[in-house]
C-alpha cells in the first residue's frame, strides 16, 4: 500500500490513485456523517468493494511464501501498531489500564466484529486474507471456487464471521472481479465516454442503494431487499458500478496533482490513525447533518493522517512494512 499504482506504471494506472484518494475521502467523510443520512447509504454501497476490486486488478502472481511475508510486513505489522496507537488512546482517555478494551478487541477478532481499540482495522486483516485467498483462487480456480461456494453458504446461513472470514468470502468477489475484468474496466475508464458515464454509474448506483438499504462488509450485511438472492446480487452490482463511477469520474485525468495523490499514497495511516479524530468527533460533536462542518472536519482528518505517515516514513518506515 507504500506504493502507488502511478508509480508503477504513470501512464495507464494515473486514474487509480485519485479515485483511491476519492474513495480514501468518502471513507472518513461516511464515518463522520449521520448513520441515517441517504448520503451514508450511498457511500457503504461502493466505498470498500471499491479498494478490494482495484486490489484484484492490480494483482501480481507471486511465490505464496513470498507473499505471505510481504503482506505480513504491510498489513499486520501495520495492523498491531494502529490497534496499540488505538489502545493508548482509550487508555489515556480513561486514565486507566483500559483492560476491557484490549480483552474487547482481541474477542472482537476472534468473532469477527468491532475491534473496540481501533474499529477501523479490520479491513487490514480482511484484505490479508483476500490477497491471499485471491492468489490460490487464480492459480487453482475450480477446487478453491467449489470451497469458496461450500462456505459462502455456510458462513452465511449461519451467520458466521470468525476471524472476519464472512467479510473475506463478501470481499473475494470483488478482488477476482478486478482481476479477471482488468482489461474492461481500463477500456471503461479511459473511454471518452468516461465522465458521461460516471453520472449514469453514479444515478444507478443511487437508486439501488435507496431500495437495498445500508450494506456493510464488516457486519457481512448485504443490505435489507426482502429476497436474498437479489439482495447479494444488489450487493455485488453496486459495489462495482460504484467503483466504475469513481473510476470513470477521474478517467480523462492525465496530469499528475501530487497534493491529490497524498491520500491514496498514505492509504494505510489514514485507515488506521482516523480512529482518534473520529471518536473525539463523536464525543464532541455527535452524529451530524452538516455537510460544510462534516466536510470540513473530513479535509482535516486527512491532512493529519497524510503528515503522520510522511514523517513516519523517514523516522520509522517498518511501520509500512518499509526497511
Amino acid at each position: 500500500m507504500n506504493t502507488t499504482a502511478s508509480e508503477m506504471n504513470p501512464s495507464r494506472f494515473l486514474y487509480l490513485d485519485y479515485a483511491r484518494s476519492i474513495a480514501l475521502f468518502l471513507v472518513v467523510f461516511a464515518h463522520l456523517y449521520s448513520v441515517d443520512s441517504e448520503v451514508k447509504l450511498y457511500i457503504y454501497a461502493f466505498h470498500m468493494p471499491f479498494f478490494f476490486l482495484v486490489s484484484g486488478f492490480l494483482h501480481k502472481d507471486d511465490n505464496l511464501k513470498h507473499l505471505v511475508t510481504k503482506l505480513s510486513k504491510k498489513l499486520l505489522i501495520p495492523f498491531c501498531v494502529f490497534l496499540f496507537i488505538g489502545y493508548l488512546f482509550y487508555a489515556i482517555a480513561s486514565q486507566s489500564i483500559a483492560l476491557g478494551v484490549i480483552l474487547d478487541s482481541i474477542k472482537g477478532v476472534i468473532v469477527g466484529k468491532s475491534i473496540v481499540a481501533n474499529d477501523i482495522l479490520w479491513f487490514l486483516l480482511v484484505l490479508f486474507q483476500v490477497r491471499i485467498l485471491g492468489c490460490l483462487t487464480i492459480r487453482r480456480p475450480f477446487p478453491i471456487l467449489f470451497l469458496f461456494g461450500v462456505l459462502f453458504v455456510i458462513f452465511n446461513y449461519f451467520q458466521l464471521n470468525i476471524l472476519y472470514i464472512g467479510t473475506t468470502l463478501m470481499a473475494l468477489p470483488f478482488y477476482l472481479y478486478g482481476h479477471y475484468a482488468k482489461e474492461f474496466t481500463r477500456r471503461i475508464a479511459k473511454s471518452k465516454w468516461a465522465f458521461l458515464l460516471s453520472i449514469c454509474f453514479l444515478l444507478m448506483t443511487g437508486v439501488i442503494s435507496h431500495y437495498n438499504g445500508k450494506v456493510s462488509m464488516m457486519g457481512v450485511n448485504y443490505g435489507k431487499y426482502d429476497v436474498v438472492i437479489l439482495r447479494i446480487l444488489f450487493f455485488y452490482i453496486n459495489g462495482i458500478v460504484g467503483s466504475y463511477m469513481l473510476m470513470c469520474s477521474v478517467g480523462g485525468v492525465k496530469r499528475e496533482k501530487r497534493w491529490f495523490l497524498l491520500p491514496s499514497r498514505c492509504a494505510i495511516s489514514i485507515v488506521g490513525l482516523q480512529v482518534i479524530p473520529i471518536v473525539i468527533w463523536y464525543r464532541t460533536i455527535g452524529f451530524n447533518q452538516d455537510y460544510l462542518l462534516s466536510l470540513a472536519y473530513t479535509i482535516l482528518m486527512l491532512i493529519l493522517c497524510v503528515l503522520f505517515h510522511l514523517i513516519m516514513e523517514k523516522r520509522a518506515n517498518w511501520i509500512f512494512g518499509g526497511k
